[in-house]
């Protein structure tokens, strides 16, 4: 006993015995032609399945799992903000991380703490009326933020980790904070204690200023050259 010659292939459709059709057995014979027919579609689909768990790939059907090369627009799923994990991320997801704003109501004397989800927006506008000062306690992760103090209140908002130190930031104004993983900080330099390096340079402060004002090297040379004219006419004189 023989089987059919079957091939790995997806056979239009399946051949019908019709009445005229004599008995005809053997290779290529007419009652074979629809057990070839269907044996060659059992064969195709087993080998797509067979590729299918071993990983291989098969052209335009599906990507590969060991560094697929996307064309076309991939999409990806949408990931919660402030998730930090090896998901792939879609471009709603950077646009929030790095633009999308959370309005959020600080009202009262109680300390807020945001979720990450929350946290992870790039901006961070907060509202209401305090009525005692208050912290708005934010994950301990590196993350960056504009920070906008729309309350109201005299009272202080500050910005912190729950076991790190924080920001205060003014009511009415913004601040770019950022988060060492520990603590908040700001983002612009106080310059306390600034230790300049290269070439700094500063505008030239009026003549005869006697203030706070950084003096450049013209100003110290047009005031000592000022003191001499009038030690000379002093001494000259």
């Amino acid at each position: 006993m023989a089987n059919q010659p079957e091939q790995i292939q997806w056979d239009d459709g399946v051949y019908q015995l019709e009445t005229t059709d004599p008995v005809q057995g053997g290779v290529g014979g007419t009652s074979n032609r629809p057990l070839l027919n269907l044996a060659n579609r059992t064969a195709y689909l087993k080998d797509r399945q067979d590729k299918l768990v071993n990983g291989e790939i098969i052209p335009d059907t599906v990507a590969p799992k060991n560094s697929p090369a996307f064309t076309g627009t991939p999409t990806a799923p949408d990931v919660v903000l402030g998730d930090r994990s090896g998901k792939i991320a879609n471009t709603k997801f950077v646009q929030d991380t790095v633009n999308g704003i959370l309005s959020k109501s600080v009202a009262g004397n109680q300390n807020v703490t945001l979720t990450a989800a929350e946290a992870g927006n790039g901006i961070l506008a907060f509202t209401g009326v305090l009525t005692g000062n208050i912290s708005v306690i934010v994950p301990a992760t590196a993350k960056s933020w504009i920070v906008s103090n729309q309350t109201s209140g005299n009272f202080t908002l500050t910005v912190k980790t729950a076991a790190g130190t924080g920001v205060a930031v003014e009511q009415g104004k913004n601040a770019e904070l950022w988060c060492d993983g520990a603590s908040v900080r700001p983002s612009t330099n106080d310059y306390r204690n600034a230790a300049l390096t290269g070439t700094p340079t500063a505008p030239t402060a009026a003549a005869g200023d006697s203030s706070q004002q950084v003096a450049n090297t013209e100003f110290v040379q047009q005031t000592a050259n000022e003191m001499a004219i009038v030690y000379a006419i002093i001494l000259g004189g």
